[in-house]
């Protein structure tokens, strides 16, 4: 799959979000075949939050959505290459994944020098750094040129040693960082990035259409 997806990242209230869980699933349920992946966010055994992928023709039932949860929530654009479809594609490892996010209403422009810095640290350093851990890593959109986070999805051998890669994760430079576990079947595994290309292709979320 190639293009964009909309990613809800929803992070439940301090009470343990039970009621703004069964919220997002059943409003998810009315979108029916629109939903193309969903898992929770963990942290250690605790579920804390969800990630919500919907199809790309989708985008306005997300933010409509992303505004009705408790707790803080908010729709992007991601890559769609990284959201597994039910195909076979999902990773098998236990999952980390590294989000850098403005959950408010903030955003920078695609081509602002901060940006283009994370993806060339993103590159050059933090990705042969995760070497075989890596599954994806993709740009958060919220229009064809607004930048608003970042994630990278990889496996680590305990949580202490996901801690450390993301600790340097370059996205969170720009937003701050969240570290979270995720079901296995949630994201693609796909290759690094061709570099050095950080500009955009046909406006997708970067590195959409750039992979070799």
């Amino acid at each position: 799959m190639s293009g964009w997806l909309s990613l809800i990242i929803h992070l439940s209230p301090d009470d343990g979000g039970d009621a703004s869980r069964r919220e997002l699933e059943r409003q998810l349920d009315r979108l029916g075949d629109a939903v193309v992946n969903l898992t929770p966010l963990l942290r250690a055994t605790k579920r804390v939050g969800s990630l919500a992928a919907l199809r790309k023709e989708s985008w306005s039932a997300a933010l409509e959505l992303a505004d009705k949860l408790e707790g803080r929530a908010r729709a992007f654009r991601v890559a769609a290459e990284v959201v597994a479809t039910g195909e076979g594609r999902g990773s098998p490892e236990e999952t980390f994944v590294s989000l850098a996010v403005n959950l408010e209403e903030a955003s920078l422009h695609f081509d602002d020098p901060a940006v283009s810095g994370a993806m060339r640290a993103t590159l050059g350093e933090y990705l042969p750094m995760l070497g075989r851990r890596l599954i994806a890593t993709s740009s958060l959109m919220v229009e064809d040129f607004d930048y608003a986070g970042g994630l990278t999805a990889f496996w680590a051998d305990s949580p202490e040693e996901a801690d450390v890669f993301a600790a340097r994760d370059p996205w969170g430079r720009i937003y701050p960082g969240f570290l979270f576990g995720v079901l296995p079947g949630f994201f693609a595994r796909n290759p690094p990035p061709a570099g050095p290309v950080i500009q955009r292709y046909r406006n997708l979320p970067w590195p959409g259409g750039l992979r070799s």
